[in-house]
C-alpha cells in the first residue's frame, strides 16, 4: 500500500477525475462570467448613451408614462406642451457643473399657411372675340375636388361645387373689363367672377388651410448637441437681436427670397416704411420647402344654356334656374396643389377652360389674406391598455372630428365657398389648448432660409440606444391588422395634414428662442435636453454624475428626467374611428406597429442580463458541487474498506482518520490553488462577475466540507443486513432487472441524480433567461446586449450541465462494474446470453424510468405551482429524456463488452 498521499490520490481515478474537474469548472465559471461581464459592459458602453442624458421639463409632465407601462410614444420632446420653462432658468441649468450642452426646444403653436383660392379662366377676349361662351347667357357649373396621392388608397380632403352665369361680352355696350357684375352673377358669393379684358376668372372656394408645426430651439446649442445635422439653422444664428421691422441695417426683406415668398418680402418692405408697422417684431423663420403630401386638384366644369332669358341679377335665382337646366360636360381640368401644403406658400392655382391651355399669368390670383399662427398647444394623445392582447398593446383614444386642416369641417368660409363639409373630414387624436402668445397678430414672418424634410430627420432612428431630437419621429407606424377599409398589411400609415393625428409629422419651422417669445410669451421652452460632460464608458461613475447633475436641476424646481440609455422598442397601438365616411359612419384603421421610447432601458438590462449570469453561475455552480459530492461519497466505500485494514492492524481512529484526509488531501489543494489563482488573476468588475466570485468561494468550501463528510462517513461502521428479512426468491427476469436496479444504491442514485441536475440546470437555466429577456423588454439595446452575451451566458450553464453528464457518467461507470459482476454470476448459474442482455436491459430500463417519473412529477408540480414557465419545464424534460435514451442505449451494450 502506497504511503505517499499524492501517489495514492493520483492512482484514484475517480477522486483524482472529480478534482480536476471541479478546478476547470471554477476556471470556466469565471473565465465565462467575467466574459459575460465584458460583453454586456461592451454593449453598453457602445449603445447606452445618445446625443443627450436628461430631459428637462416643468414639474409634473412624465409625458404619459405612467399611463402606457412607463413607455413613450415616438417623439414625445416635441408635444411635451405647456411651456414653463424660462430662459432665465435656462441660463441656471447651463449654470450647473459638468453641463456641456444644455439645448432647449418648444412647441410655439401651429402655422396656418396662406389660405389660398383656385380659379377658372374662362377666356372672353374684347379685343379679337375669341371665347368659350355664347353671346346668350349660360349657366356653369364647376365642381373642385382635392385629393391626397401619395400612396395607399386616394383620399378626398376637400369638394367645393358653385353656379355661376355667364353671357359673351364681345360686342356688348357693356364690353367694359370691370363691369363684371353686368355680364356674370354666381351662387354662393364665393364664386363671384372677376373679369379683365381677356375673360373671367371664376374663384373655386378656398382650399383647406393646412396647419404646420412651429418649434423654436437654440440654433447654437442644436448645433453642439447634433454635429453636422443642424446646419439648416445656422442662419437663425446670425439674425440681429434687434426685431422690429425698421432695424437700421437689418434688411429684413433683402434676406427673404422674393421668389418663394413674395408676399411675406412685401409685408416687409412695407412695414419698413410705414410708420404705423415699423415697430412690428419680425420673426425669422426657417422653413420647410418639401410638401408634406401630394395633392391633386381637379376641375370638373358642365355648361347648360339658358336660352333667351336675361341674366339673372341674384345668384339665388341661379339655384332655381339650374334645377330645370340640362348640363353637359365640359370636361376637367387637373393641377398639382401638393406646394399648398408648404408654409407661407404663394402658389399660383389658375386652371386654364378645359381642352384649351391659355392661362394669362397676369389674368389673377386669389389669395385670401388668412396666414396665422394660431397659438395652439397640440397635447399628446390619450392611450389606454389595451388588455387581452398581450406584450405592449395599447388604444389611442379618439377626441372627436374635425376638417382635413384641423379646423371646422368645410373650413372658416364654407358656406360662402360651397364646400361640402362631410368631405375631408379626419379624426382628432389630440388635443389643442390656447396659449398666452399673440402668434402673428403683431409680428412679421420672414422666412430667410429653408431646409428639406430630409435635412430635419432623426437619423438616430435606426440607432441601437435612441432618445428624439424633439423635431421628427423619423418612422411611420405600419399597419398590422387594419380593416377592409383601410391600408393593406404591412403599408405604412400617413400622417394626416389636420396636425391632430396619432403620431408626428415633419414641422413647418423653426425660429429661436427670441421669435419663440415674440409668438407665444416669455415661457415658451417647452424641454431642455441636457449632455453632460466628461463621461465616455457605461459604468457606475457615469451613472452617479449623470444622477448628480439631474438632481441639482430638480434643485431649481424643474424635473429631469434620466434619458441616457433610452432605446426604442415595438408596441402594437389600435387606432379606432380612423376612417370617416360621408355618410357619417366611421371605421376603425386597427392595430398599428410603433416603436415607442423605453427611458432609461440600459439601467434595466444591466440589470436584467447581470441577473441571468448570476443565477445561471449559481446554477452551474450547483451543478458542480452535486458531482464533487457524489464523487466523494463514490470513494467511500474504499475508504471504509481501508479504514477496516487499518483497524485490524490497530491504528487509533484520530490516525485513520488523518489517514483518509490525506487521500482527499491532493484534490482539495488543487481546488483551492484554483479558487484562489482565479479569483486574484481574473478581473471581474459586476453583476455575473461577481456571482461567478461567490460560486467559485462557495465550490471551494463545498469540497473541503465533502472532503470532511467523506471521512466521517469512511470510519462509520456499516449495517449488516438482518437475516430475519431474506431476500425473496427471484421468479422472472424482470423482477431480477428490478432488484438489480437498485442493487448499488450510489450508482443508481448517480445515474438518476445525473440526468435531473441536466434537466433542471437547463429548465432554470430557459427560465432565468426567459424572466430575465422579458424584464429586460424588448428593446434595441437589450437585443443588442442579449447578442453579445448570449455565447458567453451559454457557457455558464454548459458547466452546469457537463457537470451532470459526468455525474451520470460516473454512476454508469460504477453500475457497468456493479452489472458485470452481476452477469458472471449469471452466466455461472445458467442463464443464457439473451437473458442477460434482458437483465441488463431491464436495469438500464428500471433507473431511467423512475427519472423519467420522478422529473414529470417535478416539472408538474413546479408549473401546477407557477414556479416555472411551461417551455422552460418542457426544456427541462427534453434534456433528461435524451439522457435517459441514450443510457438505455449505451448501458447495457457497456456491461456486455
Amino acid at each position: 500500500m502506497p504511503q505517499n498521499p499524492i501517489v495514492r490520490w493520483w492512482r484514484n481515478r475517480l477522486d483524482m477525475t472529480a478534482a480536476a474537474l471541479v478546478a476547470i469548472a471554477i476556471a470556466a465559471l469565471a473565465l465565462t462570467g467575467t466574459q459575460a461581464d465584458a460583453e454586456i459592459n461592451g454593449s453598453l458602453d457602445k449603445n447606452w448613451r445618445g446625443a443627450y442624458d436628461i430631459l428637462i421639463t416643468p414639474p409634473g409632465q412624465d409625458f404619459g408614462g405612467s399611463e402606457t407601462a412607463g413607455l413613450v410614444d415616438a417623439n414625445f420632446v416635441s408635444t411635451a406642451g405647456g411651456g414653463g420653462i424660462s430662459t432665465r432658468k435656462l441660463a441656471q441649468v447651463r449654470d450647473i457643473p459638468d453641463v456641456e450642452v444644455a439645448a432647449p426646444v418648444g412647441l410655439v403653436g401651429t402655422l396656418r399657411d396662406t389660405t389660398l383660392t383656385p380659379s377658372l379662366f374662362v377666356p372672353d377676349d374684347l379685343l379679337s372675340g375669341d371665347t368659350v361662351l355664347s353671346s346668350e347667357p349660360e349657366l356653369l357649373r364647376v365642381t373642385t375636388s382635392l385629393e391626397r396621392t401619395d400612396g395607399g388608397t386616394p383620399a378626398l380632403l376637400a369638394k367645393t361645387s358653385g353656379l355661376v352665369a355667364l353671357t359673351a361680352r364681345a360686342g356688348s355696350p357693356a364690353a367694359d373689363p370691370t363691369s363684371g357684375l353686368l355680364t356674370a352673377v354666381s351662387e354662393p358669393s364665393g364664386f363671384g367672377p372677376q373679369t379683365d379684358d381677356r375673360g373671367f376668372q371664376i374663384p373655386l372656394g378656398q382650399l383647406p388651410a393646412f396647419p404646420s408645426t412651429v418649434i423654436a430651439v437654440d440654433p447654437a446649442a442644436e448645433a453642439q448637441l447634433w454635429p453636422n445635422r443642424a446646419s439648416y439653422l445656422d442662419d437663425l444664428r446670425d439674425v440681429p437681436r434687434e426685431r422690429s421691422a425698421a432695424t437700421e441695417g437689418a434688411a429684413w426683406a433683402d434676406r427673404v427670397d422674393e421668389k418663394d415668398y413674395l408676399v411675406q418680402r412685401s409685408q416687409l418692405e412695407t412695414a419698413a416704411e410705414d410708420s404705423e408697422l415699423s415697430g412690428r417684431a419680425v420673426v425669422p423663420l426657417a422653413l420647410n420647402s418639401t410638401a408634406p403630401a401630394r395633392l391633386k386638384l381637379t376641375v370638373h366644369v358642365e355648361q347648360a344654356p339658358l336660352g333667351a332669358r336675361d341674366l339673372p341679377d341674384q345668384g339665388a335665382q341661379l339655384t332655381e334656374l339650374a334645377a330645370d337646366a340640362t348640363f353637359k360636360p365640359v370636361g376637367d381640368v387637373a393641377l398639382d396643389a401638393s406646394d399648398a401644403t408648404r408654409p407661407f406658400s404663394s402658389l399660383g392655382l389658375s386652371a386654364p377652360w378645359p381642352g384649351q391651355s391659355n392661362v394669362e399669368a397676369e389674368s389673377g390670383v386669389f389669395y385670401s389674406s388668412a396666414t396665422d399662427l394660431e397659438p395652439l398647444l397640440m397635447g399628446r394623445p390619450a392611450y389606454a391598455s389595451k388588455t387581452g392582447d398581450g406584450g405592449n398593446a395599447f388604444t389611442v383614444q379618439a377626441q372627436g372630428v374635425t376638417g382635413a386642416d384641423g379646423g371646422a369641417p368645410g373650413g372658416e368660409f364654407a358656406e360662402t365657398s360651397g364646400n361640402d363639409t362631410s368631405v375631408g373630414t379626419t379624426t382628432s387624436y389630440r388635443s389643442a389648448e390656447p396659449t398666452h402668445g399673440s402668434g402673428f397678430a403683431g409680428a412679421l414672418p420672414a422666412p430667410i432660409v429653408t431646409f428639406s424634410a430630409d435635412e430635419s430627420s432623426d437619423g438616430d432612428t435606426a440607432a441601437v440606444s435612441y432618445v428624439p431630437s424633439g423635431i421628427y419621429s423619423g418612422s411611420d407606424p405600419q399597419v398590422q391588422n387594419p380593416s377592409n377599409q383601410g391600408a393593406e398589411e404591412r403599408e405604412s400609415v400617413r400622417p394626416t395634414l389636420a396636425g391632430r393625428g396619432f403620431f408626428d409629422a415633419t414641422p413647418g419651422a423653426f425660429t429661436d428662442l427670441k421669435g419663440g417669445e415674440a409668438l407665444r410669451g416669455a415661457t415658451a421652452i417647452d424641454a431642455v435636453r441636457l449632455r453632460v460632460a466628461g463621461i465616455t464608458t457605461y459604468d457606475d461613475a457615469a451613472q452617479q454624475k449623470v444622477a448628480t447633475v439631474a438632481a441639482r436641476v430638480t434643485q431649481l424646481g424643474l424635473r429631469a428626467t434620466v434619458v441616457a440609455g433610452s432605446s426604442l422598442q415595438p408596441v402594437k397601438v389600435y387606432v379606432p374611428d380612423y376612417f370617416n365616411g360621408v355618410d357619417g359612419t366611421q371605421a376603425d384603421l386597427g392595430w398599428v406597429r410603433q416603436e415607442w421610447t423605453t427611458l432609461g432601458a440600459s439601467v434595466t438590462v444591466n440589470a436584467a442580463f447581470s441577473g441571468i449570469g448570476r443565477a445561471l453561475a449559481i446554477l452551474s455552480a450547483t451543478s458542480v458541487a452535486f458531482l464533487f459530492t457524489a464523487a466523494q461519497l463514490m470513494s467511500i466505500r474504499r475508504h471504509r474498506q481501508t479504514s477496516r485494514l487499518l483497524a485490524d492492524m490497530g491504528w487509533k481512529r484520530s490516525s485513520i482518520a488523518r489517514r483518509i484526509l490525506a487521500d482527499y488531501l491532493p484534490g482539495l489543494v488543487l481546488i483551492a490553488g484554483a479558487g484562489v489563482g482565479t479569483i486574484a488573476l481574473v478581473p471581474v468588475t459586476s453583476g455575473t462577475g461577481l456571482a461567478s466570485r461567490v460560486a467559485v468561494a462557495a465550490l471551494v468550501a463545498i469540497a473541503c466540507s465533502a472532503a470532511v463528510l467523506g471521512v466521517v462517513l469512511s470510519l462509520r461502521t456499516p449495517r449488516r443486513r438482518s437475516r430475519r428479512s431474506p431476500l425473496r426468491p427471484v421468479t422472472s427476469i424482470n423482477r431480477l432487472s428490478f432488484r438489480q436496479a437498485f442493487s448499488s444504491p450510489y450508482a443508481a442514485t448517480l445515474q438518476i441524480l445525473g440526468p435531473l441536475i441536466i434537466g433542471v440546470t437547463t429548465a432554470l437555466a430557459v427560465a432565468v433567461s426567459t424572466v430575465g429577456r422579458a424584464a429586460a423588454g424588448s428593446t434595441r439595446l437589450a437585443e443588442a446586449v442579449m447578442n453579445a452575451s448570449t455565447v458567453a451566458l451559454a457557457l455558464i450553464t454548459a458547466v452546469g450541465v457537463v457537470a451532470g453528464l459526468v455525474l451520470a457518467g460516473v454512476g454508469q461507470r460504477d453500475n457497468v462494474r456493479q452489472q458485470r459482476k452481476t452477469l458472471r454470476i449469471l452466466h455461472r448459474s445458467g442463464f443464457s446470453e439473451c437473458e442477460r442482455a434482458r437483465v441488463t436491459r431491464g436495469q438500464a430500463f428500471v433507473r431511467s424510468g423512475t427519472c423519467l417519473i420522478v422529473a414529470v412529477a417535478l416539472a408538474a408540480a413546479a408549473t401546477f405551482t407557477g414556479l416555472i414557465s411551461p417551455g422552460a419545464t418542457l426544456a427541462g424534460l427534453v434534456a433528461i429524456a435524451l439522457v435517459c435514451i441514450t443510457t438505455m442505449i449505451v448501458s447495457p451494450k457497456g456491461a456486455l463488452v
